[in-house]
């Protein structure tokens, strides 16, 4: 049996922006990791973006204490989907957030971790 499982260590790249999808609470927000490599001799560092779409009380504790820039490690599963805007048909990749813990607290704060409880399919509002 195989599980779908994405596990991230990045900064946030702007400030959470709270929303409300069928009726629950959402947060899309991206995730820059970095990569160092060496080229031709010289270290040479690679940043990746990450969509998260973070579902539920977990989006209401991620809007409430993060901010752009904060390093979070977070934990979820792959997900694409398909919507349809203008009369074309896209599709986006992203990481399903379950979840959270913020690596960057104050120095006089452990990190916390942050669960979000098993979405079923049929709980999506999409």
């Amino acid at each position: 049996m195989s599980k779908n499982k994405a596990i991230l260590i990045g900064r946030l790249g702007s400030e959470p922006e709270l929303k409300e999808l069928g009726g629950t609470a959402y947060v899309g927000i991206g995730l820059a990791t970095d990569e160092k490599f060496k080229k031709d001799g010289q270290w040479q560092k690679r940043t990746e973006w990450h969509r998260l779409a973070i579902w539920g009380q977990l989006a209401e504790t991620v809007n409430r204490f993060a901010k752009k820039g904060d390093q979070l490690y977070v934990e979820g599963s792959i997900q694409t989907r398909t919507y349809t805007k203008d009369g074309q048909e896209k599709s986006i990749t992203e990481i399903r957030v379950t979840e959270v813990t913020f690596l960057s607290p104050k120095e006089d704060k452990p990190a916390k971790t942050i669960t979000q409880p098993e979405l079923q399919p049929d709980d999506l509002p999409f």
